[in-house]
């Protein structure tokens, strides 16, 4: 119902439109994807129109609370930490100056986070590769194990891009807008 009403009244779109759209591609993708993928979720959070306080204020606790922790590579197994250098720690100390103009922001920033998706992408499973080089000798490297691709998250994640296809040429990049209405039912993009 919050689908067709959105659609109908905000988007312009007919009754029937929005029907098909939802069974022929959002459902099945819902149950392809989304659907299958709850099994590995710490926690599933009903929706609720928007209103479930209660839930949403136990995860900010629980974040929170994690924050404060030292090492929360403990906590989460999983979690990789680009390991700190002084080059790292200078370049934070030059974004985080009040003097610091928006170009060289820009600079750091962007340098920061192509460190960050190099590191990433050194931590991605890879396979053996063999190779014939120019010089008809065989090199023994790696490629990745399998495809890989971005999901960027509009309005947020977007700034990790130029960095992803200047370390990947040719990637593939999803786009993701994360919305939610107040209780008057006001659209916010997250």
């Amino acid at each position: 119902a919050r689908r067709l009403k959105r659609d109908t009244v905000d988007r312009g779109r007919s009754v029937d439109g929005v029907i098909t759209q939802y069974t022929t591609f959002v459902k099945p993708m819902f149950d392809m994807f989304v659907s299958p993928s709850k099994k590995y979720a710490d926690v599933i959070i009903p929706w609720a129109q928007g209103e479930n306080s209660v839930a949403i204020d136990l995860i900010v606790q629980h974040i929170r609370t994690k924050l404060g922790q030292n090492d929360l590579r403990r906590i989460y197994p999983n979690l990789i930490v680009l390991p700190p250098n002084f080059q790292i720690r200078g370049m934070h100390t030059i974004i985080r100056d009040v003097t610091c103009g928006r170009s060289d922001f820009v600079f750091y920033s962007d340098r920061l986070i192509r460190l960050v998706v190099e590191h990433a992408l050194g931590n991605l499973p890879f396979k053996n590769h063999v190779v014939r080089t120019p010089t008809e000798n065989v090199y023994n490297g790696v490629t990745f194990s399998k495809k890989i691709c971005g999901v960027s998250i509009i309005r947020s994640g977007e700034a990790m891009e130029n960095a992803l296809r200047a370390c990947c040429k040719g990637v593939k990049i999803g786009k993701l807008l994360i919305e939610r209405r107040d209780s008057e039912g006001t659209l916010h993009l997250a």
